[in-house]
């Protein structure tokens, strides 16, 4: 099977990985508990980042349920190094 590349660069594959691992399902369906997502990154990845606010955008409906595709926009919102602006030198 052929790694598809999104626009960001980032291989579908593996945050397809990442979600099944928080327990999302290997098709892509279903949901990862927001709070076991806040815990893993606080806790076990011991980062910094305030990911409370960044699920709270990304949480379209608010449910505490991250679906695959808000759990796609939150890995891209933190990459670091990305701009609201393209272009800006």
């Amino acid at each position: 099977m052929e790694k598809r590349e999104n626009e960001q660069g980032t291989d579908e594959s593996d945050l397809l990985d990442a979600f099944v691992a928080m327990g999302g399902q290997a098709d892509g369906d279903g949901a990862i508990n927001a709070e076991k997502l806040i815990n893993t990154i606080k806790v076990e990845f011991e980062m910094t980042i305030d990911i409370e606010a960044l699920i709270k955008e990304i949480d379209e409906d608010g449910s505490g349920q991250i679906e695959f595709d808000e759990f796609t926009a939150l890995l891209k919102t933190n990459k670091p190094g990305d701009s609201e602006e393209e272009g800006d030198d």
